[in-house]
């Protein structure tokens, strides 16, 4: 075969390899297909077992109505965005995002799945300008608020929020912004929204923050949706007139026993009691939601990362983590089970995560834990 044909077929072979790659690489989440290919394998673990985003997903499946006109922000792949332009078509789809990185994997995902949601690329805000967007090697740990461990930071654009709401006139607003959304519900002007579906992140504000939110969009008229809402993720909708029922009234998030995280307590714990074998010695790593408490009757909690009994807080590093680890088994820790919501953990400690992997037995789970056996 003369060398340039030879070249061409190689070409072509090569051509196809990578196709065929990618191919592979494709995972269906809820109907939208997601190159997973260069995404950390974490996260496609957890694509793949069903627990991706899943909260979101069933909190917005729930909410969306064939008229909505949706504004999204925070992008991420694209996943959402898609998941909504699939349903009510995409030209009432419109989206947001800070990372310029982010920009060439959304839009494969528009390709994917045949839809093509108005995408900005930009951070909303009070008013125009440029602001510091702190960039993770864990896309979805990206943030305007907080760059503790991110791998670099960009300077992106910033437009008015208020701006898009009254161009667009969103019905239902989704937001997954990793803690901006306190400052942006600060501000923006809800007129014409019916339905929120956002992930209002407590760990990281805190919960005189998360009570401020939760509180001025109730008296705006919004109300949780009971069972549509768990652990973070949480949906909302006017309500001029709240129904028990349906709806977890003011006072009863504040002070009662329903509570973003209790609420996910209550649903889990006979996951965790069929996952922890009584008399065992286990650690949750929870970002210390729950604290000291004694969650199963039979089986002793400790913390981790642990310090005379009490909880110290995350790693170090990544080394830090996995001496942790060795040394609370040798304590005698027996078993260690990660939240769904400290799966970044698993991302950001990779050591951790290959020590957990190679030497130790992955427990079986429902999707809300993450957990192997050190016996």
């Amino acid at each position: 075969m003369p060398e340039a044909a030879a070249n061409v077929v190689d070409s072509q072979k090569a051509s196809a390899a990578r196709s065929a790659e990618r191919e592979g690489a494709h995972i269906e989440i809820s109907g939208v297909r997601i190159d997973a290919s260069g995404i950390d394998r974490a996260v496609v673990d957890a694509m793949r077992a069903g627990t991706y985003e899943a909260l979101e997903l069933r909190a917005l499946g729930a909410a969306l109505r064939p008229d909505d006109v949706v504004l999204e922000l925070g992008t991420g792949i694209g996943l959402l965005s898609a998941f909504c332009a699939q349903r009510v078509g995409s030209s009432r789809v419109f989206t947001f995002e800070a990372n310029p990185g982010l920009e060439p994997r959304i839009r494969e995902t528009f390709r994917l799945n045949a839809v093509t949601p108005t995408l900005e690329m930009c951070m909303l805000g009070e008013r125009s300008g440029a602001a510091e967007f702190f960039v993770h090697d864990a896309f979805w740990g990206s943030t305007s608020v907080d760059g503790a461990g991110a791998a670099h930071s960009v300077r992106v654009p910033v437009r008015p929020l208020n701006e898009a709401m009254a161009r667009i006139r969103p019905t239902l607003l989704v937001m997954d912004i990793e803690g901006a959304e306190a400052e942006l519900l600060r501000f923006v002007d809800l007129t014409g929204v019916e339905r929120i579906v956002g992930e209002f992140h407590e760990r990281m504000l805190g919960r005189e923050a998360a009570d401020a939110m939760i509180g001025g969009l109730h008296a705006q008229g919004f109300c949780i949706v009971r069972q549509d809402s768990e652990w973070e993720v949480c949906s909302l909708e006017r309500a001029p007139r709240p129904d028990p029922a349906r709806h977890v009234g003011l006072q009863e998030f504040l002070l009662g026993p329903w509570r973003l995280g209790d609420h996910w307590a209550a649903g889990c714990f006979d996951e965790l009691m069929a996952l922890v074998p009584p008399e065992t010695t286990y650690a949750m790593v929870d970002d210390d939601q729950w604290g000291s408490v004694q969650l199963l009757p039979g089986r002793r909690r400790v913390p981790f990362i642990e310090h005379e009994g009490q909880f110290w807080g995350g790693p170090e590093s990544d080394a830090h983590a996995v001496r942790a680890l060795r040394r609370q088994r040798e304590q005698g820790l027996q078993m260690i089970l990660f939240a769904s919501s400290c799966a970044w953990w698993l991302q950001c400690y990779p050591a951790l995560r290959e020590e957990l992997r190679s030497h130790h037995r992955r427990l079986p789970s429902g999707g809300r834990f993450q957990g192997y056996d050190l016996r």
